[in-house]
C-alpha cells in the first residue's frame, strides 16, 4: 500500500474519533434552546407510525432508526407547533431521514437515472395524491401519501401545497444531481455544491412547514424581499455546514463526496483537520451575518411584522435546534 495513502487513512480514521462535542462547542449559537412540550408524544406517534409501514427488515435496522431519535429534530426546531402540526413535522423529517438512507445506500442512490424515476413517481403522487403501482410493499409511497393527505388536510391552502409540492421536487433534483456524480465518479467543485446543497438538504420542504407551525400567511412580495431571501439562505446553509462537520466521516466511510469538509480538503488540498477548521469558520461568519441582517428587517404593517417575527424565530429554531438535537439525542453521528 501507498505510504502516504496509508498515512491519510489512519489521519482520518483518529479524527473520525473525535467527539461530535467538540466541534459543537466551536460552533458560534448565540439562540436560545427551545423544546416542543409534545416531543415525547411525538416521539412515540411517530414510531407507531413508521411501524405501521413495515419500513424495517430486521431488529438491527429498527434500532438503528430508534437510536437516531429523528422526532426529536422536530421537537427542536418547531417547538411551538401544536399538537397535530408536531406530529406532521415529526413524521415529516423522519421519512426525509429514511429516503435519505435510501438515496445514500442503496444502489438505487448510485443510478442517476433509476433515482430519477422513481422520485418523480413521488412526485406524481403528490400531485395526484395516490400511490403508484409498485410491485409489493412501497413503505416509502405509501407513508407520502399518508402524511400528504394530513397536511393538506392541515392546511388545505392551494398555495401552500403547490409551493410545497415544489420545494420537494427541487430537493429530489438535488438528490439526483448528487446520484448523477455518484454514479460518473465526479467530484463536485466547492462552488457547485454550495449551489446544490441548498436544496439537496429539503431544508425548504420543512422551512414551507412552518406555514402551519408558525401560522404564516404572508405574500409573496413580502416574504422575497431581499433581506428575508438572505436570512433563509444562511439558515439552510448554517444547518447544512453544521450537517455535513456532523457527518464527514461517515460520509466518507461511505465514499461519498457531497460533503463541504471533504469538498474543501480535495479542491484545496488541506488536510482533514484544516478542512473542518475552514467549515467552522464559514458556519460561524453565517452566523454573525444573519444576525446584522435581522437588524435591518423592514416593517411591513402590525401584521406582517407579527408573521415575519415567527418566520424569523423559525429560522432560529432550526439554526439551533439542529445542533441541539445532535448533542443531547441522536446517535446518527457517533
Amino acid at each position: 500500500m501507498n505510504l502516504i495513502y496509508l498515512v491519510e487513512v489512519i489521519y482520518i480514521t483518529k479524527l473520525e474519533s473525535i467527539p461530535v462535542s467538540e466541534v459543537i462547542e466551536r460552533l458560534v449559537m448565540p439562540f436560545p434552546k427551545q423544546v416542543s412540550p409534545f416531543a415525547l408524544q411525538a416521539e412515540n406517534h411517530t414510531h407507531q407510525w413508521v411501524d405501521s409501514f413495515s419500513f424495517f427488515q430486521n431488529d438491527f435496522e429498527r434500532d438503528a432508526f430508534l437510536a437516531s431519535k429523528f422526532s426529536w429534530l422536530s421537537a427542536y426546531t418547531y417547538p411551538f407547533a401544536d399538537y397535530n402540526e408536531q406530529l406532521i413535522v415529526s413524521d415529516w423529517n423522519t421519512w426525509l431521514f429514511l429516503l435519505d438512507d435510501i438515496n445514500d445506500q442503496a444502489d438505487l442512490g448510485k443510478d442517476h437515472q433509476k433515482l430519477q424515476k422513481r422520485l418523480y413517481d413521488l412526485i406524481e403522487l403528490l400531485n395526484h395524491n395516490h400511490v403508484p403501482k409498485h410491485k409489493g410493499v412501497d413503505p416509502i409511497a405509501e407513508s407520502l401519501c399518508d402524511l400528504w393527505t394530513r397536511i393538506r388536510k392541515q392546511h388545505p391552502n392551494s398555495k401552500f401545497q403547490q409551493r410545497f409540492i415544489q420545494s420537494v421536487k427541487e430537493y429530489f433534483d438535488g438528490c439526483i444531481w448528487e446520484a448523477r456524480n455518484r454514479y460518473l465518479s465526479i467530484a463536485p467543485k466547492t462552488d457547485d455544491y454550495i449551489q446544490n446543497r441548498y436544496f439537496s438538504g429539503a431544508m425548504y420542504t420543512s422551512l414551507n412547514l412552518g406555514d402551519l407551525t408558525e401560522k404564516i400567511d404572508i405574500p409573496s412580495e413580502v416574504i422575497n424581499h431581499p433581506t428575508l431571501i438572505n436570512m433563509t439562505k444562511l439558515c439552510i446553509s448554517t444547518v447544512s455546514w453544521a450537517n455535513d462537520l456532523f457527518s464527514f466521516a461517515r460520509e466518507h466511510n461511505l465514499q461519498d463526496v457531497h460533503n463541504l469538509v471533504l469538498t474543501i480538503k480535495k479542491q484545496k488540498q488541506l488536510s482533514i483537520e484544516v478542512a473542518v477548521d475552514e467549515v467552522i469558520r464559514i458556519h460561524n461568519e453565517e452566523i454573525a451575518h444573519f444576525c446584522e441582517l435581522e437588524q435591518s428587517v423592514p416593517s411591513f404593517g402590525e401584521d406582517y411584522d407579527k408573521q415575519i417575527y415567527r418566520y424569523i424565530r423559525l429560522l432560529k429554531t432550526w439554526m439551533r435546534g439542529h445542533i441541539d438535537w445532535v448533542q443531547c439525542k441522536t446517535l446518527r453521528y457517533e
